[in-house]
């Protein structure tokens, strides 16, 4: 499948609906683009490089990130994500105080963009965000994320163990490991998981694993690293939406309206 790098007009790149409005009940959700019509905070709570003075950027009246605004207060120089705020309703915001693990969404002025829109950018080495200390039952969870990797060893793995890894959590669980085929390091991918006990991974719309997978509840979750130490996240992220339900039966309406936003496959 190829990976569609043409843009869209701008009122074809908000799904007419978003996404949680079809789909409620998320544990969390994480975009940069509007994902809920109830939703009246922002996107992200950004750092400039040239005094450090933060503020919230919110959205466009396309439902996009409101890149006119961020560019605004950033300047010439660059800007780092403090807070990616949590749409679902549950106030469960990704937070990082340490201002050199902060990840990027400014560089000398411009937006990093990838197929053209917004994303947080992760370097590999420091860039993530904080833990989210949040209990979760991970065996009937479904997650679905929007990403591009920039190393060709990347595996998405789910509790740590592997470098690069989008995101993990901690608890007396057994997880395996899904090695991702090589259309997916380089271009923007969309893999769904679902794991009511056993698991099904989708990238890009194609199955990419089925195995037995979580067993038990997670006290904290990380993402864009491993664990609180390591394996950091070498790449970009633009959406990441979680459930502690099964969405199996939803799969395909979640792909397709995150696909006709972002272009993917």
């Amino acid at each position: 499948m190829s990976i569609k790098l043409g843009l869209l007009a701008s009122s074809q790149q908000q799904a007419a609906v978003p996404l949680l409005d079809i789909y409620p009940g998320a544990f969390a959700a994480y975009s940069l683009r509007k994902l809920r019509t109830a939703y009246t905070g922002s996107a992200i709570r950004v750092r400039r490089s040239s005094d450090n003075t933060e503020t919230d950027i919110g959205f466009n009246g396309g439902g996009g990130l409101d890149t006119t605004a961020l560019t605004t207060f950033v300047g010439s120089g660059n800007g780092f994500v403090r807070t990616w705020y949590d749409q679902s309703g549950n106030a469960r915001n990704q937070i990082q105080t340490t201002n050199g693990n902060q990840p990027s969404i400014v560089t000398s002025g411009s937006v990093i963009l990838v197929n053209g829109k917004p994303c947080i950018s992760q370097d590999g080495v420091s860039g993530r965000m904080l833990n989210l200390n949040a209990s979760i039952n991970v065996s009937n969870l479904s997650i679905f994320q929007v990403f591009k990797i920039n190393d060709t060893t990347f595996q998405t793995n789910f509790g740590g163990g592997s470098n690069y890894v989008l995101f993990g959590f901690t608890s007396s669980f057994s997880a395996d490991s899904i090695t991702v085929s090589s259309r997916f390091k380089n271009g923007t991918s969309l893999v769904t998981s679902d794991a009511p006990q056993v698991t099904t991974n989708y990238g890009n719309n194609t199955q990419i694993l089925s195995s037995a997978f979580y067993t038990s509840a997670a006290t904290w979750i990380s993402f864009g690293w491993g664990n609180s130490t390591s394996y950091p996240t070498l790449g970009q992220i633009q959406e990441h939406i979680w459930y502690t339900s099964s969405q199996s039966a939803n799969r395909t309406g979640f792909e397709s309206n995150i696909n006709s936003y972002y272009t993917i496959f």
